[in-house]
């Protein structure tokens, strides 16, 4: 029997759901971290699991989007969906992106405890092999799986792991004559000639399960039904890789989350009834409306009514650059018409709530009301100079090869771009040199010389390469010394004006693209610093430590932070600090203020270490043969102290701890006496939570890239949001930090070092810092009217007179469209031919589509 049940709305998930509405608009205790109103779930919140009760229980509704803006709880709410179907007896999937499985696995937690239930036992799943791991057979009962994005990335070839994969699977299917009603009938078939195989002594190769073949799909079925069915799939950052959501594509050309998609929502855990789907994205509209038509899909959404759907959204957003264009009363009757069809078409799958309500009474309400609607500031550009004579003869090298003909050189077109964006013109160089198909240089002596060909055309080809070779003969004085790059020189200048004050230092959140352009940016920013920091304590040692001390006691040996210190010396700024100092005057410095700062801190730090070993060790069984862990703990403690101490005046070695269990330890929970429960995993937490952390050997600037362990990506997160910790700047890769991470405790500026196209990806990024309890909320609260209000700032680093001030123009009219459709304001940055009228101002404003669930909150 279904637990949706669209009759009875007294059993079920509709019922479960009633009675977690009532519960979580009770006020919770205290310093529980619920929120705002001290409730689990906001007004807003609770009014969205009231609008996904009546959808999800509608037979005739397979799923639902939550497109909320960054920052309003999302995870939040669907988890409390999941908790209501959990609670009536079923069962969740949820599709994580990568790096983002602890927080889920924390809210789920935190989410069951307010609903006054044992959180869930939640298995460790982050890849194939972990559906075949010896406790594997629990899989089928668990309660809630989390599932990344790409479980199905994998390849089969000879190596170990795929040899191991292929075992486990020849070992589950051996004799078998019944397979899984979750696996397609097809695919069975292919399974059961497997099996036959086997009993005929002819083991499975690898080759047989890798990609564009039906072995692999079989394959992944059964892996994949392992799982159980489901009477819930949840999609986080369900916008992901959707132009290939049409489940009639050929499955090679479906990406890995497609085809687990696919794969989960046929897993019904009732027989011919398929799970219902949760989408969560704040960015369901990118480019184009065929994006609605991708996440509708992937919702469940018949095709016909995605078709419509994308059509409603076409015709908005003609109407909206219509009236942006020319606001008169025709246009803005035309606009009305086309948004009650947009909002009619898409309300019935969509809910979406913005930070600034009328009537909500939040900080963002209170600042459009006081000072208008632009918040953020994206007004300010970061320009490059381009001096000296090798980068203006780059800048006019680039050019000459990006307006050349065709060369056969497929690089030369991407140099112009490589210039602009920091991209290192070394490498750029190299790829422009390497032979291609269809490459002049890869065709040889015979074909050159071949009498048969025009001699005219073979004179204009000679001409173009030795063209194309003279101005990329000019383009290398300027990659042999990529530190003296405009954009670079012109970031760090950006962001050291806003992260070094003396004053009121604040954090800085970096985004680029290209990972040795960050890398130099993030060592330059390091290396200026601990010069500073070096010559400050030189020339006055007696001055608090706070301001000489780096840590570490002596420079870093690695080879990319030594070529950037030995630019940074050679930087006119820092030539005028350090006078003749070198390398080795700065490493005399490092050791004598390194010792200096030990015996400052000594006292601070045997106060905490003897807490963590007297008192705190016998509390969670510290035992001695975990003393490597007392020193990292002892550092974790001080950092958070240093932190409490800039926020709140005073600190605790005991509340630092209550602190660092809180966000490092969330199994860990208190019994009614207040006493910890003792558990003899506990050491091994602590330690799991210590591992990559380097808080007081941290730097000044960090970097945050691909291939970066989920535990380091938690402590990262950790310190940015730290006042008084370090890093002040973090360089994120936009592939890995636009999604997920909550940055903005200590931050309210985004650099964009190298902007994406996408304005659906910056808004993602901006949403980092633009979220609720942000630092820039709190300068809000506590801004006094005489002076400016605080805004969000966004900072571009352009190249004049390069690609990226067209990629700008083309970024900022794409932002203006998908704002305009996502968020209603259509005039706030329209390039019109005349100023609307009120009357023209006030019809759009009412128009506008509103997808909230508000109006129908329930009353609690």
């Amino acid at each position: 029997m279904t637990i949706w049940p669209s009759d009875d709305k007294r059993t079920g998930v509709y019922r479960q759901i009633n009675e977690l509405l009532k519960g979580f608009s009770r006020s919770l205790p205290s310093g529980s971290g619920s929120g705002h109103d001290q409730t689990w779930l906001d007004a807003g919140q609770r009014a969205t699991l009231a609008a996904l009760q009546d959808r999800l229980c509608d037979k005739n509704r397979p799923g639902a989007i939550i497109a909320d803006e960054v920052g309003m709880g999302k995870t939040r709410i669907a988890v409390a969906l999941a908790c209501a179907v959990i609670r009536a007896g079923g069962r969740v999937v949820v599709a994580v992106p990568p790096g983002l499985l602890h927080q889920w696995r924390d809210e789920f937690r935190k989410t069951f405890l307010a609903a006054k239930e044992d959180p869930p036992e939640i298995p460790e799943i982050r890849s194939l092999r972990d559906l075949y791991s010896d406790d594997s057979r629990s899989l089928s009962s668990a309660p809630v799986l989390l599932l990344p994005h790409g479980l199905l990335n994998f390849q089969m070839k000879h190596g170990w792991g795929s040899q191991w994969l292929l075992t486990q699977y020849q070992d589950r299917i051996a004799g078998r004559v019944a397979f899984s009603r979750l696996i397609p009938k097809d695919e069975r078939e292919i399974i059961r000639h497997h099996v036959s195989r086997l009993a005929n002594g002819h083991a499975l190769q690898p080759e047989e399960l890798q990609s564009k073949g039906p072995g692999r799909e079989a394959f992944i079925s059964f892996t994949l039904s392992l799982l159980g069915g489901f009477d819930l799939v949840i999609i986080d950052e369900a916008h992901k890789s959707k132009d290939d959501a049409s489940a009639e594509r050929e499955s090679a050309h479906r990406s890995t989350l497609a085809q687990l998609l696919m794969r989960l929502v046929r897993q019904g855990r009732v027989k011919n009834v398929r799970p219902r789907r949760l989408c969560l994205t704040a960015t369901p509209f990118e480019l184009g409306p065929d994006n609605w038509r991708q996440i509708l899909q992937r919702a469940g959404v018949d095709d016909n009514i995605a078709q419509s759907c994308g059509k409603a959204s076409e015709q908005f957003l003609a109407a909206a650059k219509a009236v942006q264009l020319l606001p008169d009363p025709a246009t803005a009757d035309s606009f009305r018409i086309a948004a009650e069809e947009f909002r009619k078409q898409l309300s019935p799958w969509v809910l979406r709530r913005r930070k600034a309500v009328s009537g909500n009474d939040s900080v963002l309400e209170r600042y459009i009301r006081d000072h208008g609607p632009d918040y953020r500031d994206r007004s300010q550009r970061i320009t490059a100079e381009v001096a000296g004579k090798e980068w203006s003869v780059a800048m006019m090298a680039v050019e000459a090869l990006s307006l050349m003909p065709a060369t056969g050189l497929a690089a030369q077109k991407r140099l112009r771009l490589a210039l602009a964006r920091g991209f290192s013109l070394a490498s750029a160089l190299d790829a422009a040199g390497k032979p291609e198909k269809g490459d002049w240089r890869d065709s040889d002596e015979h074909t050159l010389s071949d009498t048969g060909r025009d001699p005219v055309i073979n004179q204009q080809e000679d001409r173009r390469r030795e063209r194309a070779g003279f101005w990329l003969e000019r383009l290398k004085p300027a990659a042999a010394d990529p530190y003296a790059h405009p954009t670079l020189l012109a970031a760090v200048r950006a962001i050291e004006e806003v992260a070094i004050p003396s004053e009121a230092p604040e954090k800085v959140l970096v985004f680029g693209i290209f990972t040795q352009a960050m890398r130099r940016l993030t060592d330059l920013l390091n290396a200026r610093e601990m010069i500073r920091r070096l010559m400050i304590f030189s020339h006055n040692p007696d001055a608090p430590f706070k301001t000489w001390h780096w840590p570490g006691e002596t420079i870093p040996v690695d080879a990319h932070f030594r070529e950037a210190l030995a630019a940074a010396l050679q930087m006119a700024d820092m030539r005028n600090l350090v006078g003749n100092a070198d390398i080795i005057t700065l490493s005399g410095l490092m050791q004598r203020q390194y010792d200096k700062y030990r015996s400052q801190r000594s006292r601070a730090l045997d106060e905490v270490r003897i807490y963590v070993t007297e008192t705190l060790g016998p509390q969670i069984g510290l035992a001695v043969q975990k003393e490597k862990l007392v020193l990292p703990l002892t550092q974790a403690l001080i950092e958070i102290m240093d932190d409490q101490e800039c926020r709140h005046g005073r600190s605790t070695v005991a509340e630092a701890w209550e602190a660092f269990r809180k966000e490092n330890l969330p199994n860990d929970e208190e019994d009614e006496d207040g006493a910890s429960d003792p558990d003899q995993d506990l050491t091994s937490r602590i330690k799991l939570a210590l591992t990559d952390f380097d808080g007081r050997n941290g730097f000044f600037a960090r970097r945050l890239a691909g291939g970066m362990g989920p535990t380091a990506k938690q402590h990262l997160q950790t310190a940015f949001n730290r006042r008084a910790g370090w890093p002040m700047v973090l360089v994120a890769q936009s592939s890995v930090g636009r999604e997920g991470l909550n940055l903005h405790k200590s931050c309210r500026t985004v650099v964009l070092f190298q902007p994406e196209w996408n304005p659906a990806v910056v808004e993602q990024q901006i949403g980092r810092v633009d979220r609720i309890g942000s630092l820039w909320e709190e300068m809000v609260t506590q801004h006094r009217s005489n002076t400016e209000p605080p805004k969000i700032r966004i900072l571009l680093v352009e190249l004049p007179g390069s690609y990226d001030e067209h990629n700008w123009e083309v970024l900022n009219d794409r932002w203006d469209s998908y704002r305009a459709q996502m968020n209603g304001e259509v005039f706030s940055s329209a390039k019109s031919r005349s100023l609307p009228s009120s009357e023209v101002a006030a019809v759009v404003r009412n128009a506008t589509p509103d997808f909230s669930p508000l109006p129908g909150a329930p009353e609690m």
